[in-house]
């Protein structure tokens, strides 16, 4: 359990707030897929002096084709919400979702790309933003491994 205590600028004194930092997880890996996932919860300050419990979601799913393409799937939400008495921090969500591969050309060399959206939606108020990208990478590394799984890592 996590005890929080923050000053009130514009009301003066402090608030105080109690809450559970934690989270549970697992990462398994097959033959020719890994998979992660994670939930937490963190509590800690923010540059505003605010508060903020954070809950998170984590999930990446990575399959190898062949010796020499794989591609993933990932997935992270957010959700950010004051604790305490607290009027100065607006909660929001915020989710991205990517989808990607990886093609080893030779030992040495690969080709990489990769699909991010992005969204970010404040709860008290209509503004919300959204983007996407796309991020394509030529990748030398020396001295990989010739049995070296190809996957991106974020």
């Amino acid at each position: 359990e996590d005890h929080a205590e923050f000053g009130q600028v514009t009301g003066g004194g402090s608030t105080s707030a109690n809450s559970f930092s934690g989270g549970i997880g697992t990462s398994r890996k097959f033959e020719l897929t890994d998979l992660f996932v994670d939930l937490t919860r963190a509590v800690t300050p923010n540059s505003g002096g605010s508060v903020v419990a954070q809950d998170q979601l984590r999930l990446r799913l990575e399959h190898k084709f062949s010796a020499r393409m794989a591609g993933f799937v990932a997935f992270r939400a957010i959700k950010d919400s004051a604790l305490g008495n607290n009027s100065t921090f607006t909660n929001d969500r915020y989710i991205t979702g990517s989808l990607g591969f990886e093609w080893r050309l030779y030992r040495q060399f690969s080709i990489a790309g990769q699909y991010i959206y992005t969204t970010e939606k404040y709860t008290t108020s209509l503004s919300s933003g959204n983007s996407n990208s796309v991020i394509v990478s030529l990748i030398y590394q020396p001295h990989r491994l010739a049995q070296d799984a190809p996957i991106l890592n974020d």
